[in-house]
């Protein structure tokens, strides 16, 4: 890989930190952002819809209109908005001004997302591409293990808002490498994706395949939102030790995504998928419906971490099989609405069921932890009976011609 190209992928690596970083700093954050802005802890599920709902209409509007503009244009474009919408997180002085800052950063980040993959699609060689997607997919190992523990430990230092600030200077840095480096295109591809081609789209693929998708997200979005609190409140886990926390299950859910791979090669994702949800069941049961020790907690978040991290590399890997049909990008931008929207129904669900206390603990926990741990166990169910229905069936779905000719 030639330097300028190497220069273009560590930029689109960037920009993709920058945008991981905003939506997965919320959360932990809840704690502190719920002192300091006077809310209630329930309304953290609130929060993260908003993000989540905004994304998911993004991602469908951007099936049909992304591929008409410069792939440059568009992303530099998009991360001013997505600038914006951290500025505005950063500036929130109640309720409704944080929802804002949510609601704009959510509407750009999908756009970013989709186009830091085409860029690396349309502009790098073939035969480098695979290294370039490895490193971009690094952004998200860089989050968990440096980012997230970092900007609770600047949270504690000074304010919530510290964190934000920096990610927003650390952007505004990067959209003008973007603005350097990233290649200019003279000629604008045109996919011409209509409501008719999506509908085929959707009919080729496997119901279960977008009902697995949701639950999976679902699930995890049940508990994500209102983990800091819980861990501060209910089980008096000390504040200072929460970066420690994370950086413990970022490491350990790295290192369970890079081995997995080579698991899914030699047992294959249906028995990845079964593992996963086995130990998410164990962790959901002694972390969330009983009390644990203060002793058990780091074992127990870090199973957590892991559970997770197993369960959606199985999903990837079954939506990358069934994707293997289809050349077009309107069905991947589809199942990332699918997963937008579920990720915001279950963070909605959760926030009506549970009720802190005027202590700021959360009420209703075990009933949450009980509707995930049923959702939860639908992932292995799901992916059997879709493996067995298609051993009978005994026929590959066809590419779809118009889909060949119009999409690169």
């Amino acid at each position: 890989m030639s330097g300028l190209m190497f220069v273009i992928v560590l930029t689109i690596t960037a920009i993709q930190f920058i945008n991981i970083m905003d939506f997965m700093m919320i959360m932990p954050l809840g704690a502190d952002i719920v002192t300091g802005l006077n809310i209630a802890t329930a309304q953290m599920g609130l929060i993260g819809s908003v993000h989540k709902g905004a994304a998911a209409f993004s991602a469908l509007f951007c099936i049909f209109v992304l591929d008409r503009f410069s792939r440059r244009q568009a992303m530099l474009c998009s991360l001013a908005g997505l600038l914006s919408g951290i500025a505005i997180t950063a500036c929130a002085e109640n309720l409704y001004s944080l929802l804002l800052g949510r609601l704009i950063a959510g509407l750009f980040s999908a756009p970013v997302t989709a186009l830091a993959i085409a860029l690396v699609i349309y502009h790098i060689p073939a035969q480098r591409r695979g290294y370039a997607l490895s490193v971009v997919m690094t952004a998200f190992s860089l989050v968990t293990i440096v980012g997230i523990p970092a900007s609770l430990e600047l949270a504690q230092l000074e304010y919530w808002r510290l964190p934000f600030f920096i990610l927003f200077a650390m952007g505004l840095f990067v959209l003008l490498v973007a603005y350097r480096y990233l290649p200019r295109q003279c000629d604008i591809f045109r996919v011409n994706m209509t409501f008719s081609l999506l509908y085929t789209q959707f009919r080729q693929k496997s119901g279960l395949l977008y009902l697995t998708t949701a639950l999976t997200m679902f699930t995890g979005f049940l508990l994500i939102p209102h983990l800091s609190i819980y861990l501060q409140y209910n089980l008096a886990y000390p504040r200072e030790s929460l970066g420690f926390l994370y950086l413990c299950g970022g490491i350990a859910s790295f290192l369970a995504v890079q081995s997995s791979g080579y698991l899914v090669n030699r047992v294959g994702f249906p028995l990845l998928a079964f593992c996963g949800s086995l130990l998410l069941l164990f962790v959901l049961y002694q972390g969330f419906l009983n009390s644990p020790h203060s002793s058990h907690i780091l074992p127990l978040f870090v199973g957590f971490m892991v559970a997770l991290a197993l369960r959606n590399v199985a999903t990837t890997n079954w939506v990358a099989q069934h994707s293997a049909t289809t050349r077009c990008s309107g069905f991947i931008a589809l199942n990332a609405a699918i997963q937008h929207i579920a990720s915001a129904l279950g963070s909605l669900f959760s926030g009506y069921l549970l009720h802190p206390l005027p202590t700021g603990e959360l009420v209703g926990m075990p009933i949450v932890a009980s509707i995930a741990m049923l959702t939860a166990s639908t992932l292995p169910i799901l992916i059997w009976l879709s493996c067995y229905r298609d051993a009978q069936r005994l026929v590959t779905l066809p590419y779809l011609p118009s889909q060949e000719r119009i999409c690169p």
